[in-house]
């Protein structure tokens, strides 16, 4: 949360749903997903932002661990991950 009032939260919520391409309804499903089962390593749905263990990776072919690379980098992530 960014303020302590609930509406607040909302409001906000309801601005940014034009810049990050979820509704605020989908965002709330998402997230809201997200926290029910993180660190579970068996479930796996859109709400992870972490794909692959470090195991998986080390064990990936280079196109693959490249590909990850980039994605995961700040620049593409977050207006990917929008």
């Amino acid at each position: 949360s960014f303020f302590e009032k609930p509406e607040h939260n909302k409001t906000l919520g309801q601005v940014l749903q034009f810049f990050i391409n979820y509704s605020l309804d989908e965002w709330n499903t998402v997230h809201n997903s997200h926290h029910a089962h993180f660190g579970d390593v068996t479930v796996k749905d859109s709400s992870l932002t972490i794909w692959f263990s470090e195991d998986e990776l080390e064990n990936a072919p280079w196109y693959l661990w490249l590909a990850h690379r980039i994605i995961r980098d700040p620049i593409f992530f977050y207006p990917l991950a929008g």
